[in-house]
């Protein structure tokens, strides 16, 4: 089997799942809105979909490198197939509380710390090292392919389907199909774990994974460059419909094409990559993407608030988007490539857990935040001032520019012989 024929079978059965449990989200989502109305509700069901991930997935890291990751994403997904069975039938036959919404989300969410980083740390396994960035860029078009129409297929079938559990079966066929193609994925064997695993053991494999990062210096200093940037990132998108809504009037419509297209631009940001496969030095890519991004946001601050530079948003978005999904292509194909295989679910797990915790912060502190500089607009200038300065910092780090210029050396080296 080539290594194209396994990707490509990962992969579709990965766009079933993905775009399956999109549109559930969104009906849950929906769900829980016109049912209670309750922001409170909201913030406990999105913390249960969020805090075990973030907690359990530096110790399912551990587990990850030592098991086959083929099984444990096989079993991540019937986990979420069996326990969304259970609860399509709990709505059905109308044995639901908020409670019980609350285990399942938490429930789904344990899955996704197994799953997320032993499909990120399988790929390197699968393709060729040049191929990395390349087939990131098609994870980007499967990520973002979701985020479109996950939402309008779950929407569509609320209004299809008289009961919200009939809509749950679509994650349980979306989860038996990613299991079916997975199934004839053909994994290469990896070294067993000659030590015990004990309670000991598993801090000691965790630390691994710090270490596995700190190894490198530029490595380690991007990692937490990264993770501060979540920071930030994640209020961003969640000021965007503030800003279409409160700034240019916008109501459903409007709100609907800034989030439509700003996906749609980090769908053509993955195909960029997909095509292009780009040989510049990644970190090169990722700073310059990040200034642009914080000049484009910065930009967006000015705008007035006439119908017209709605439109002008509306394509600056479009870009950020595009720039956004160039950024996140190239940040995991960097860790792919400098990692060691035998630790990379550990390191991805971390990255996965780590960078949670900087977006629920985030989130506490963006209203706050919003209104005490003066509105949303203001937000967007500092944010961009934010990621603009963060972009010149991280391209002149010296342990950055040290890892560019070494591996630069090291591949006109390779050239030369």
């Amino acid at each position: 089997m080539t290594w194209k024929t396994k990707i490509t079978l990962l992969f579709i059965g990965q766009a079933f799942s993905l775009l399956t449990s999109g549109a559930v989200s969104f009906a849950i989502t929906m769900r829980l809105t016109l049912e209670t109305g309750s922001a409170e509700v909201l913030a406990y069901a999105t913390i249960s979909a969020l805090l075990p991930t973030a907690i359990i997935a530096p110790f399912a890291g551990v587990f990850i490198d030592r098991w086959n990751k083929k099984y444990v994403m096989m079993i991540a997904d019937s986990l979420v197939a069996i326990f969304t069975l259970i609860m399509a039938f709990a709505f059905i036959y109308g044995y639901v509380d908020l409670n019980f919404i609350y285990f399942m989300l938490a429930i789904r969410a344990i899955a996704s710390a197994f799953h997320f980083p032993s499909l990120e740390s399988s790929i390197p396994m699968l393709i060729p090292e040049s191929e990395l960035l390349r087939i990131s860029g098609v994870n980007q078009i499967i990520q973002a392919s979701s985020s479109i129409f996950g939402p309008a297929i779950g929407g569509l079938s609320i209004a299809i389907f008289p009961s919200i559990g009939q809509v749950l079966f679509l994650d349980v066929v979306g989860a038996i199909l990613a299991v079916g193609f997975l199934f004839f994925v053909v994994f290469p064997k990896t070294e067993k774990y000659e030590k015990k695993m004990t309670c000991s053991q598993i801090f000691v494999e965790m630390k691994e994974g710090f270490q596995a990062v700190l190894e490198n210096k530029g490595v380690a200093t991007f990692f937490f460059y990264g993770l501060f940037l979540t920071f930030f990132v994640v209020p961003f998108i969640t000021i965007l419909p503030l800003m279409t809504k409160k700034h240019f009037g916008g109501g459903a419509e409007e709100l609907t094409i800034i989030e439509t297209l700003f996906a749609v631009g980090m769908l053509l940001g993955g195909f960029i990559i997909s095509i292009f496969n780009p040989k510049t030095h990644k970190m090169i890519i990722q700073t310059t993407s990040l200034i642009i991004f914080g000049i484009l946001v910065f930009i967006s601050g000015f705008l007035p608030s006439t119908k017209f530079y709605f439109y002008v948003f509306v394509f600056i978005m479009t870009i950020t988007g595009i720039i956004s999904s160039v950024y996140n292509s190239t940040f995991m194909a960097f860790l792919q490539e400098r990692i060691q295989i035998s630790k990379l679910g550990k390191v991805m797990s971390l990255n996965f857990s780590i960078g949670m915790f900087p977006s629920i912060i985030g989130l506490l502190w963006i209203g706050l935040i919003t209104d005490y500089v003066g509105g949303v607009t203001n937000m967007f200038i500092y944010l961009g001032i934010i990621f603009f300065v963060l972009g010149i910092l991280i391209f002149f780090t010296p342990s950055i520019r040290k890892m560019i210029r070494e591996d630069k050396e090291r591949i006109k080296n390779n050239i030369d012989k």
